[in-house]
């Protein structure tokens, strides 16, 4: 039998000891509570000087940005500036050319009046003169008369206006004038002249007496355009022969976009000797608007001989017959034989040429020859390397690129880049300002 006082006692003291390891577990996890808290204090400090770090850094951030664009606002102030100041020079320095050679160019006009007049004024005064001599010879004038002398005047008279007249040529032509033209005077008693053909009907005279072959087109007269269209083709007949490459090609382009038939022999003599590639293809295409069936022997021979793929493209891009799409379809670019697959599928006569293409080595060429004729193509991995080349190019250049610009780049057709160009604009890849394409 138990004794209940030793209970009691027993279990007062388990009591004691379990309070007492209960207060030191306690006593334990409040210092853990504190230490913790303490971390987080320091933490919270160490952050908020982070803040307070970084505050400044972007306060730094945005007065050095502020610095910079004030400093490039500057710098464009300063280009434009000089910009300006060049133009105003450039505009003095013609300006000053151009007084001394208008006045050179109005001088000679004077001169020539005054010579014109002063020829005819003598002319009627020698006739007067050869008249008075034979009365005297005959006796019916007794009053004396040195013609000799007269005539030995007269000559030293239009020596001298001769040779002041040849300065004054010689001073326009170095100065880059036009010298105009004057009219010679008729001799006294001789007859008039015949009346001047026209262009047209000496031609025709001409090939009439075997002398001249010419077509019914070169014959026709010139379309009735007006004045600001005829002196835009004056000078790109002009700007055929300047130096900038850019110059020539826009003028080739202007031409073709005017297609005189007047223009075809100036495009046809300017393309043999041509360097530049870009204006070799814009003289291609010209060439076959303005000179109709006579001018496609030309482009037929740059598609099969040029160097350069972008040439050929032009050539078979202004073709685009079954002739054309035969040459295309051997042709070592698979560029050029991508358009011929997209040009033969519309022309029943080049199907011989599709077939063939339709089994060639490139896959893209396959891709391109079965999707001319409807088919989904089995090359879906081309198009992605198209992207990546136009994608590319438009990147190359900070002011943008046209699709025509990327096509020359990267030696595609025009329509290929321009549906490449469709699908990164509707990735939102690129983004378009007007005609130009720029990286997104």
């Amino acid at each position: 039998m138990t004794n209940p006082p030793d209970d009691l006692l027993r279990a007062a003291l388990e009591k004691v000891v379990y309070f007492e390891w209960r207060v030191e577990e306690l006593s334990r996890e409040r210092d853990a509570a504190l230490a913790t808290r303490a971390a987080a204090l320091t933490d919270r400090d160490e952050a908020r000087a982070e803040v307070r770090r970084l505050s400044r850094s972007l306060a730094d951030a945005e007065m050095a940005l502020t610095e910079s664009r004030a400093r490039v606002g500057e710098a464009d102030a300063r280009a434009r500036a000089a910009e300006l100041e060049s133009q105003r020079a450039r505009s003095t320095a013609v300006a000053d050319r151009v007084a001394p050679a208008q006045a050179l160019r109005a001088e000679l006009e004077a001169a020539q009046a005054q010579a014109l007049r002063e020829t005819e004024a003598r002319m009627a005064l020698l006739s007067r003169m050869v008249e008075m001599e034979r009365a005297r010879e005959s006796g019916e004038d007794e009053s004396p008369l040195d013609l000799g002398a007269f005539i030995a005047e007269l000559r030293g008279e239009v020596e001298t206006v001769r040779q002041r007249e040849v300065q004054l040529v010689r001073a326009l032509t170095d100065a880059g004038v036009a010298i105009p033209a004057a009219e010679a005077p008729r001799p006294v008693n001789a007859p008039l002249a015949a009346p001047r053909q026209s262009t047209r009907e000496l031609g025709e005279r001409l090939a009439a007496e075997g002398r001249l072959d010419i077509s019914s087109t070169l014959l026709a007269p010139p379309p009735a355009a007006p004045p600001s269209e005829r002196a835009l083709f004056d000078l790109c007949l002009r700007d055929l022969a300047a130096r900038d490459p850019a110059i020539r090609r826009r003028a080739a382009e202007r031409l073709g976009a005017l297609a005189f038939v007047a223009g075809a022999p100036a495009l046809a003599a300017s393309l043999p000797g041509e360097t530049e590639p870009s204006v070799r293809a814009a003289l291609v295409r010209a060439v076959v608007i303005c000179g109709g069936d006579g001018s496609r022997v030309l482009a037929r021979r740059a598609l099969a001989e040029d160097a350069e793929p972008s040439v050929r493209l032009a050539a078979l891009e202004a073709l685009a017959d079954a002739d054309a799409v035969e040459i295309a379809s051997l042709d070592a670019a698979a560029a050029v034989r991508r358009l011929a697959a997209a040009i033969a599928a519309g022309i029943p006569e080049a199907s011989v040429a599709l077939e063939r293409l339709k089994t060639d080595d490139d896959a893209s060429v396959r891709r391109a020859s079965t999707i001319a004729q409807g088919g989904s193509g089995d090359a879906p991995e081309v198009a992605d390397d198209i992207l990546s080349q136009t994608l590319s190019a438009v990147r190359a250049s900070l002011r943008g690129r046209s699709v025509s610009e990327v096509a020359r780049a990267v030696s595609l057709s025009p329509r290929e880049v321009q549906m490449a160009a469709a699908r990164l604009l509707a990735e939102g890849r690129l983004v378009q300002r007007g005609d130009r394409l720029y990286t997104a």
